[in-house]
Protein backbone atom coordinates (compact mmCIF):
# COMPACT_ATOMS: atom_id res chain seq x y z
CA UNK A 1 0.00 0.00 0.00
CA UNK A 2 2.89 2.80 0.89
CA UNK A 3 5.06 1.55 -2.29
CA UNK A 4 1.69 2.28 -4.49
CA UNK A 5 1.54 5.92 -2.60
CA UNK A 6 4.80 6.40 -4.06
CA UNK A 7 6.76 6.15 -0.03
CA UNK A 8 9.97 3.89 0.48
CA UNK A 9 9.29 1.42 3.36
CA UNK A 10 12.56 0.69 5.00
CA UNK A 11 12.08 -1.99 7.76
CA UNK A 12 14.82 -4.25 9.78
CA UNK A 13 14.92 -6.63 12.73
CA UNK A 14 17.44 -7.60 14.91
CA UNK A 15 18.83 -8.62 17.84
CA UNK A 16 20.08 -4.97 18.92
CA UNK A 17 18.42 -2.08 18.12
CA UNK A 18 21.61 -0.13 16.75
CA UNK A 19 22.14 -3.10 14.01
CA UNK A 20 17.72 -3.02 13.41
CA UNK A 21 17.99 1.24 12.97
CA UNK A 22 21.41 0.92 10.74
CA UNK A 23 20.04 -1.65 8.39
CA UNK A 24 16.59 -0.27 7.91
CA UNK A 25 18.67 3.14 7.09
CA UNK A 26 21.02 1.37 4.71
CA UNK A 27 18.66 -0.90 3.02
CA UNK A 28 15.50 -1.10 1.14
CA UNK A 29 12.56 -3.11 1.62
CA UNK A 30 12.45 -5.52 4.66
CA UNK A 31 15.44 -6.65 6.56
CA UNK A 32 15.02 -9.48 8.69
CA UNK A 33 18.43 -10.91 10.65
CA UNK A 34 18.42 -13.75 12.58
CA UNK A 35 19.65 -14.20 16.36
CA UNK A 36 23.04 -13.79 16.39
CA UNK A 37 23.69 -12.59 12.78
CA UNK A 38 23.93 -8.96 13.33
CA UNK A 39 27.63 -8.66 12.79
CA UNK A 40 27.12 -10.34 9.37
CA UNK A 41 24.25 -8.28 8.55
CA UNK A 42 26.38 -4.92 9.71
CA UNK A 43 29.60 -6.25 7.37
CA UNK A 44 27.73 -5.50 4.06
CA UNK A 45 27.06 -2.23 4.96
CA UNK A 46 30.26 -0.05 2.85
CA UNK A 47 31.79 2.20 5.64
CA UNK A 48 30.61 5.33 3.76
CA UNK A 49 27.21 4.77 5.10
CA UNK A 50 27.97 6.22 8.27
CA UNK A 51 28.53 9.80 6.99
CA UNK A 52 24.57 9.56 6.38
CA UNK A 53 24.13 8.63 10.42
CA UNK A 54 25.22 12.36 10.95
CA UNK A 55 23.01 13.73 7.61
CA UNK A 56 19.60 11.83 8.68
CA UNK A 57 20.35 13.99 11.95
CA UNK A 58 20.83 10.96 14.49
CA UNK A 59 22.34 12.28 17.39
CA UNK A 60 21.34 9.28 19.99
CA UNK A 61 23.85 6.82 21.20
CA UNK A 62 25.83 4.50 18.90
CA UNK A 63 27.51 1.01 20.05
CA UNK A 64 30.60 -1.04 19.92
CA UNK A 65 30.05 -4.44 19.91
CA UNK A 66 33.13 -6.40 20.69
CA UNK A 67 33.69 -10.13 20.74
CA UNK A 68 36.82 -12.25 21.57
CA UNK A 69 38.14 -14.98 19.75
CA UNK A 70 38.31 -16.81 23.80
CA UNK A 71 34.45 -16.81 24.19
CA UNK A 72 34.36 -20.35 22.35
CA UNK A 73 30.65 -20.83 21.90
CA UNK A 74 30.06 -17.05 20.97
CA UNK A 75 32.83 -16.46 19.23
CA UNK A 76 31.73 -18.89 16.10
CA UNK A 77 27.91 -18.08 16.74
CA UNK A 78 29.55 -14.37 15.89
CA UNK A 79 31.92 -15.97 13.00
CA UNK A 80 34.87 -14.45 14.95
CA UNK A 81 37.54 -16.57 14.39
CA UNK A 82 40.70 -14.14 16.06
CA UNK A 83 40.94 -11.46 18.01
CA UNK A 84 40.78 -8.16 16.90
CA UNK A 85 42.89 -6.10 18.89
CA UNK A 86 45.54 -6.81 21.68
CA UNK A 87 43.08 -6.14 24.62
CA UNK A 88 38.95 -5.30 24.90
CA UNK A 89 40.18 -2.25 25.87
CA UNK A 90 42.05 -1.26 22.46
CA UNK A 91 38.70 -2.29 20.59
CA UNK A 92 36.75 0.25 22.41
CA UNK A 93 39.37 3.07 22.30
CA UNK A 94 39.90 2.85 18.22
CA UNK A 95 36.04 1.77 17.99
CA UNK A 96 35.47 5.82 19.39
CA UNK A 97 37.82 7.08 17.26
CA UNK A 98 36.58 5.61 14.13
CA UNK A 99 33.24 7.03 15.11
CA UNK A 100 33.97 10.36 15.44
CA UNK A 101 35.84 9.92 12.24
CA UNK A 102 33.54 8.16 10.12
CA UNK A 103 30.21 9.35 11.57
CA UNK A 104 30.53 13.16 13.39
CA UNK A 105 28.50 15.47 11.62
Amino acid sequence: MAQAQGLAVRVALAGTMTAAWVLAHARAGTTVVPAGAEAAALASVPLGWLGTVAELGYDRWMTIESFGFSLGALSTAAAVWRDLASTPEAIAFEGVKFLRDHAAG
